[in-house]
């Protein structure tokens, strides 16, 4: 394999099944300044990128093809299934079952994971006795961006979500995740996206994640210092196993954090409508009202309420926006034109996603 002596005695020489080398004449093609990432093993390997210059981030050692020999990160270019098999479950004869332990997350500092709209499906991990598990382990200095987890199966001890266990000063826009994280009876602050988080600023993000652990929330477990969260829809069911008296994390982030127009379903959460949480300031409706507005800043679905403030609802420039649907249908987002919208009902503990290629309101199960 293409390794160098100092990333084999940074990183290590670690293998999996599935993980093969890759050798390319560009690993830019579209000379955006991001590599591309066309499979999983593309996958795996960015966490054994090491920067061949000032600037550049590299992939299996090499960033021929970047333009001015400069690449600040990575780009998926179709949707990733880790039922590689296509069989249905995910089970040894897919290529990170890793002894049933499924994914092994690494670590990914100052670079940009652009998604493009794509979706990762069926990530899996099985460590009940390990913590910061997810996608990633950490994400430090990060941009993520225009991406989907989708039916993610997360079983860990704690300080856990879908994309990290923690997140340190990055920014996350445009992300939506599916499924379940799992911390068992012992298992603490897990969330549907993250376990930790320390100075993160998040934008235009739906998670439909069950949760089940000691303490955890609807979105973040813990933060350690001021996060900052603008048009968030939490959908996530909540399975507290022993709620902290006087740290309640049920909401959605448990403390330091800032919500700006955002909204928990509680009837979802399992959490009464009255409930009350000094370290929680997102909005609380039910299902049925999340669903209810046609465009943002409905006035018309809850009295005295404003649904939806300023979310955005075109196409700004940023391949970013939520498309509102019916009335009997939730907000998806539109990432780079490929609608996403979450099929949530009270009669389940987890959901799904909905995908389209297109912006409109019509999609299909995914």
């Amino acid at each position: 394999m293409k390794y160098s002596l100092l990333a084999m005695a940074l990183f290590g020489a670690i293998a999996l099944p599935g993980y093969a080398e890759n050798n390319r004449a560009d690993y830019d093609l579209d000379d955006d300044g991001l590599i591309e990432i066309n499979d999983l093993d593309d996958l795996y390997e960015i966490r054994n990128h090491w920067r061949l210059s000032t600037n550049s981030v590299s992939l299996y050692g090499s960033d021929q093809g970047c333009r001015n020999m400069i690449c600040t990160g990575f780009e998926l270019t179709k949707d990733l299934d880790f039922d590689t098999n296509q069989n249905g479950i995910f089970d040894q004869d897919d290529a990170y079952w890793n002894g049933g332990e499924g994914w092994m997350p690494g670590r990914i500092n100052n670079l940009t994971l652009e998604g493009n709209g794509f979706v990762i499906r069926h990530l899996t991990i099985n460590r009940p006795a390990s913590s910061q598990q997810g996608l990633f382990e950490n994400v430090s200095g990060c941009t993520i961006r225009r991406l989907g987890l989708v039916d993610v199966s997360i079983k860990a001890l704690g300080t856990s979500g879908s994309i990290s266990g923690y997140a340190n000063f990055s920014t996350i826009d445009g992300v939506f995740a599916t499924g379940e994280v799992n911390g068992g009876q012992e298992g603490s602050y897990v969330g549907g996206l993250f376990g930790y988080t320390t100075g993160l600023t998040l934008k235009n993000i739906y998670s439909s994640v069950t949760m089940t652990a000691r303490y955890l929330s609807g979105f973040i477990a813990l933060t350690g210092t001021q996060v900052e969260l603008y048009n968030i829809l939490i959908l996530g069911k909540l399975n507290e196993r022993q709620p902290f008296e006087g740290y309640k994390s049920f909401g959605s982030v448990s403390s330091y954090g800032y919500f700006h127009n955002s909204y928990l379903a509680t009837d979802i959460a399992g959490l009464p409508d009255d409930y009350t949480d000094e370290h929680d300031a997102s909005f609380r409706a039910r299902l049925s009202e999340l669903k209810c507005p046609v465009g943002a800043n409905d006035t018309n679905c809850i009295s005295g309420k404003t649904l939806y403030k300023n979310w955005p609802s075109q196409d700004n420039g940023s391949g970013i926006y939520w498309d509102f649907g019916t009335n009997q249908e939730l907000p998806g987002l539109v990432l780079n034109g490929r609608l996403h919208r979450a099929d949530v009902t009270l009669d389940t503990s987890s959901s799904s996603s909905s995908s389209s290629s297109s912006s409109s309101s019509s999609s299909s199960s995914s």
